[in-house]
């Protein structure tokens, strides 16, 4: 493999990012900034080591929903996988999440994927505007589906619903509760031009409604109200892979968001490299990293061991995955485990 393309791509995502230094990611509303966040946590680690996701991935385990179908129903009828995340901050804020996903080749109908996954958190102060006590709950539901067309396309799409609830506590009482339902919709495609050459592309519109109740402290007593919100996210991408050896490739992504509460509207882009290579016969090692807009540098790795055709089991490790939260938390680290068995 010809290692010049990466340093070559990083060096023009450090370039095009410099020149959107005038943004400011922290004067945007935690609101926007979470689900932002959160927007681009990936729970597998064996598409580069969760660092840009991955869009042109043959694998099963990529966000693009197309890449269901295209190696899966040639080997498998049925994937039982079970997803583990620790996310922490340097405020000693933990965040857990859990996935359980059951994929099954439906034959002409295509792939499917049912996945539910369960987040929550200890309760740790916030820094920033609201200097509290800070938890956070999410459950969350998703159907993907992808059919392979033929040797050189394949679409996809994926629909989700979740629940969360995030709460700032005062002495003995919420100062904010914030209760919130989401709505997603996703739809890719993946193309495969030529020998050794993978391009992805996807996209998501994300509908959020939330009601936060308020009790503020005052001379008179508490106050007590209400608000409503919601938050439109959009996003697009594309991404291209060079398979240079058998089952080991290397991943080249861009991402581009906005997301708005009507008042505020952030946009965030992300370039990202990263790469998957067998090493020994069963041990896959991954690694990769990524820079968005706002000159914040996530890196990852990890290993992959696969004892047989059946059984996939993955470990990864990610600095900085959420650099949209350091005003709050800090900078965050994220270990990452995945079983998969499949046959």
């Amino acid at each position: 493999m010809k290692a010049a393309p990466l340093p070559l791509c990083l060096a023009l995502a450090t370039l095009v990012s410099a020149s959107t230094l005038a943004n400011d990611l922290d004067s945007a509303p935690l609101a926007i900034r979470f689900p932002t966040a959160l927007g681009h946590l990936s729970f597998y680690g064996d598409v580069a080591a969760m660092s840009g996701s991955a869009g042109a991935s043959k694998w099963e385990s990529s966000p693009n929903p197309s890449n269901k179908s295209w190696t899966f129903p040639d080997l498998y009828d049925w994937r039982v996988s079970v997803q583990y995340s620790n996310v922490t901050f340097d405020n000693d804020t933990r965040i857990d999440f859990v996935s359980e996903s059951f994929t099954f080749d439906a034959g002409a109908a295509g792939v499917f994927r049912l996945a539910y996954l369960n987040a929550s958190s200890n309760e740790r102060t916030a820094r920033g505007l609201l200097p509290l006590p800070y938890e956070f709950d999410l459950d969350a539901y998703q159907l993907s589906w992808g059919k392979k067309l033929n040797k050189e396309f394949a679409i996809g799409a994926e629909v989700g619903l979740s629940q969360s609830e995030t709460i700032f506590k005062g002495p003995g009482f919420d100062v904010a509760n914030t209760d919130k339902d989401s709505w997603s919709f996703r739809v890719g495609g993946q193309w495969h031009p030529a020998e050794k050459w993978f391009v992805g592309l996807y996209g998501d519109y994300i509908n959020g409604s939330a009601d936060t109740a308020l009790n503020l402290p005052t001379p008179l007593g508490i106050l007590r109200g209400t608000t409503s919100d919601t938050v439109e996210q959009w996003l697009i991408h594309p991404g291209i892979a060079y398979e240079f050896a058998e089952n080991a490739l290397v991943h080249a992504d861009f991402e581009a968001g906005w997301i708005s509460n009507g008042d505020t509207t952030l946009d965030i882009q992300r370039w990202s490299i990263g790469t998957d290579i067998p090493i020994l016969k069963g041990v896959f090692i991954h690694a990769g990293t990524a820079i968005d807009s706002y000159s914040n540098i996530t890196w990852s790795s990890g290993i992959g061991f696969y004892p047989s055709k059946n059984v996939f089991i993955d470990l990864a490790y990610q600095n900085n995955a959420f650099p949209e939260l350091k005003q709050e938390f800090g900078r965050s680290q994220t270990l990452n485990a995945s079983i998969s068995i499949q046959w």
